[in-house]
């Protein structure tokens, strides 16, 4: 009706133009301390997207990395009871064991003895960098915001000494989907989207086997790119 009015006051000799007086609200700008600096989302357009929504608690994102710091400030609250350690190689693990429920990063190189051996690199942790991207508590006035802030973060370790294994990886990909895999265990709930930001090796069988599967069974998995400075695919 307001649109009505003012197209009919706008076509009238006497008036110049007629137009409705819009509501106009504030963009969302989250108070964490370090949000100035992660000028990458300006690319992403994020501001005009948390304008829109900023997440649903119906979402759980799987990150298939390195692990995540043990009661990181920024992470702690959204992690998911199912995450886990794929990493079924003792020697590799960095963490003095097998697979297991303990999905926390220990680090690598010189902050891990465990793999000073085999890694001559410092620790990134890599996998808390992901992890606080997609998803670190935002608005809590500290730390970085994530791009979602709702939903549950599930906690896949796959990554230790030196990287991990196509077979390891492919099972925890099969877990966030819920079927079956190598260490017959599954999510109270499954995931809805997989995050891999990791690269290299050879065309696996086992690997694509599990990511066609976990397609097939909703999952939408998110591969990096950009990294080599060009737009060719490499995944």
């Amino acid at each position: 009706a307001t649109m009505l009015a003012a197209k009919q006051l706008h076509g009238q000799d006497d008036v110049e133009y007629a137009e409705p007086n819009y509501r106009v609200t504030a963009s969302i700008e989250p108070d964490d301390e370090l949000y100035e600096r992660q000028w990458h989302y300006q690319q992403l357009n994020l501001a005009a997207a948390w304008d829109k929504s900023t997440g649903s608690d119906n979402v759980k994102i799987a990150v298939l990395d390195t692990g995540i710091v043990a009661n990181h400030p920024d992470l702690a609250a959204r992690l998911s009871a199912d995450s886990y350690d794929f990493i079924s190689n003792v020697s590799s693990s960095g963490d003095g064991d097998g697979a297991d429920s303990d999905a926390q990063d220990p680090g690598d190189g010189q902050d891990n003895t465990a793999c000073a051996t085999s890694s001559s690199r410092s620790s990134s942790f890599h996998g808390t960098h992901v992890a606080g991207t997609i998803g670190a508590s935002t608005n809590n006035r500290i730390g970085t915001a994530g791009v979602t802030w709702a939903g549950e973060i599930m906690n896949l370790r796959v990554l230790g000494c030196d990287g991990g294994s196509t077979f390891d990886i492919a099972q925890a990909l099969l877990y966030a989907a819920g079927i079956e895999n190598a260490l017959g265990i599954n999510p109270t709930k499954t995931a809805a989207v997989a995050n891999l930001s990791l690269g290299g090796g050879q065309p696996s069988n086992v690997l694509n086997n599990a990511v066609q599967a976990a397609r097939a069974a909703g999952l939408i998995i998110i591969a990096a790119a950009g990294n080599d400075g060009n737009s060719d695919l490499a995944y």
